[in-house]
């Protein structure tokens, strides 16, 4: 624009001629409401801060979207692999019932051949259609005392082959050759349900026990039919080991 003073030409904006100092009233109108426009946006901005904003909402929106969307697909997934492993665990159950007659069969001459280390880790194939059945309880109680059979004869094997030194410094296997004949001699639960072949076991396997606590824990006659008869045994176990502990040297 022109100065209407000295005439020189000098942009709109400024507040005055830059040559003479002739005052612009253009350019403090167009400096008022630059500042009124300035005021009107911090106003706005401050106020759109304290809502939420188009743009905040819609990122939400959207990432819980995203959260939903995922959980739909690992319900999914789950739901296929849960289906998909039931259908497999039914075809190998059926095909466990199939095989279940001549597993029987198997059973029965690993336990009249006194395999009861091989009939236990078999039996744990067919436990879930075997445990505690009725037809079947025979095979079940046998485990169960086959297992506390296979325990005592490791354990056994362990002790005999330890020197006194050894011996002295064992903290689980004396305990064990004291507990495992307990847990197979006087377990009470099923006493009153017991079937004729785990009776004649627990018979023959007690006379085992018996010579073994006589012979190499020199244990009477007496303290191995108290043993034997005791109701709850755990709290007897320190006393147990610590007696014989002393009586053997060790």
């Amino acid at each position: 624009m022109q100065c209407s003073n000295c005439g020189s030409h000098y942009r709109m904006r400024d507040l005055s001629c830059p040559y003479c100092g002739t005052e612009n009233a253009l350019g403090r109108l167009w400096q008022k409401q630059r500042t009124d426009a300035e005021l009107s946006y911090e106003k706005a901005r401050v106020a759109a801060g304290k809502k939420w904003s188009p743009y905040i909402y819609d990122r939400v929106v959207s990432r819980v979207m995203v959260v939903e969307f995922l959980l739909i697909l690992f319900t999914i997934f789950v739901l296929i692999v849960f289906f998909s492993v039931r259908s497999i665990r039914g075809r190998f159950s059926r095909d466990l019932e199939r095989r279940l007659p001549a597993a029987i069969y198997e059973m029965d001459e690993m336990l009249d051949a006194g395999e009861y280390g091989r009939f236990e880790a078999y039996y744990e194939q067919f436990e879930d259609i075997l445990d505690d059945t009725e037809e079947y309880r025979e095979y079940y109680q046998m485990e169960y005392l086959a297992h506390y059979y296979n325990q005592f004869e490791m354990c056994k094997f362990d002790w005999l082959s330890m020197d006194d030194q050894h011996r002295r410094d064992d903290e689980y296997i004396l305990s064990a050759l004291l507990r495992y004949p307990w847990l197979m001699c006087s377990y009470k639960d099923w006493q009153h349900d017991l079937q004729e072949r785990p009776r004649r076991f627990i018979e023959e396997s007690r006379k085992q026990f018996t010579d073994f606590l006589k012979a190499y824990l020199n244990l009477t006659e007496a303290e191995v039919n108290e043993l034997f008869s005791l109701e709850y045994y755990y709290s007897f176990d320190d006393e147990w080991e610590m007696e014989v502990r002393e009586r053997n040297g060790w």
